[in-house]
């Protein structure tokens, strides 16, 4: 994975410029998303700069808060009650690339109800429970509950590993690689969560070390686009999804089996009335693919309840997908 680190650095003092920084003039609602990030700056200091949305709310923050205003236009728009309870769900992550996952997931639910509400969906506030829906919202005086769920892909993890070392690099103490081309490649092909785990301690152990060339156990780093002589490594690759079979494959072993979202979705269908999914997949597959074809698969899964697929891919525009309800045919 080929990787040119950013040339921006920031000040000695950007801490105490966030903590100082008047929110006084934003809206409520972009008041508890600042605190989310001031909070989690105050938690984990130079590591929350990881975060691909931290580090740009800071270095916005540092400059004339452009970016920040712009986005108070929009995000003042979101019911109050969503963006308390989605930022208080939040609770007491202490990992980042944990807190990053769940930041993902905070601005597919604020998407979710965007979608919804250009579909004349209105917001209905309602008290979130341990294990209720995410979303509830009306339309023809009729009430929905809406459950988001986002999927994470394996290349999505990998641009964690882009965003860490980014990041980072925005301070004096790990400048040996900004401006820098580097390539960070995979020395084995499973991506389980204790290897993905052991993958980010020996990312930290690159950046303590100081040194652009490092061979741990799990992956090789090195400056440029091509290896050193004699260095064994594996490109990862993705799951392969070159037609609507083998996608159609993809979707039953990642999302229908025990605890899969749309297993768990099925689930939750049996208990809600009137009950919507909301799925968003992140995965570079569909540039081999047309999207009708995905399309097709989610339709043969015969749900009984509405699924919403927001797909991501790589140099493609998002698309979202919407697969009604299935009904038996009428014999």
């Amino acid at each position: 994975m080929a990787i040119h680190i950013q040339s921006d650095k920031l000040p000695q003092n950007w801490q105490t410029r966030v903590k100082e920084y008047d929110i006084s003039k934003l809206s409520n609602q972009t008041k508890f998303i600042v605190k989310l990030y001031k909070s989690q700056i105050t938690k984990q200091g130079q590591e929350a700069l990881t975060d691909s949305r931290i580090a740009l709310f800071v270095q916005d923050l540092i400059d004339e808060a452009k970016i920040l205003n712009e986005a108070d236009e929009n995000w003042s728009k979101l019911p109050q009650e969503l963006v308390e309870d989605v930022t208080s769900e939040f609770g007491k992550i202490n990992d980042i690339w944990e807190f990053s996952k769940r930041d993902d997931s905070m601005f597919q639910e604020f998407f979710a109800y965007s979608k919804l509400l250009d579909e004349d969906f209105i917001w209905k506030n309602f008290t979130r429970t341990k294990g209720s829906c995410d979303l509830s919202m009306t339309k023809n005086h009729k009430d929905y509950f809406i459950e988001v769920k986002f999927k994470e892909s394996e290349n999505t993890f990998l641009s964690r590993i882009t965003m860490y070392l980014n990041g980072m690099s925005l301070l004096n103490e790990y400048e040996f690689i900004r401006g820098k081309k580097i390539t960070v490649n995979l020395k084995n092909q499973k991506l389980d969560n204790n290897t993905r785990i052991k993958i980010v301690d020996e990312v930290r152990n690159f950046l303590d070390n100081k040194e652009i060339d490092f061979d741990g156990q799990y992956i090789r780093i090195y400056e440029g686009l091509l290896p050193p002589s004699n260095t064994p490594y594996s490109e990862f690759i993705i799951s392969k999804t070159n037609n609507r079979e083998e996608v159609c494959t993809l979707i039953s072993k990642i999302f229908l089996t025990k605890d899969g979202h749309i297993d768990t979705m099925k689930k939750k269908s049996k208990k809600y009335p009137n009950f919507i999914g909301f799925l968003s997949w992140s995965h570079p597959f569909y540039s081999n693919i047309s999207i009708s074809k995905i399309e097709q698969c989610f339709k043969k899964l015969n749900l009984e309840f509405e699924l919403y697929v927001a797909i991501h891919g790589v140099l493609q525009n998002d698309e979202l997908l919407y697969i009604p309800k299935f009904e038996e045919p009428v014999q």
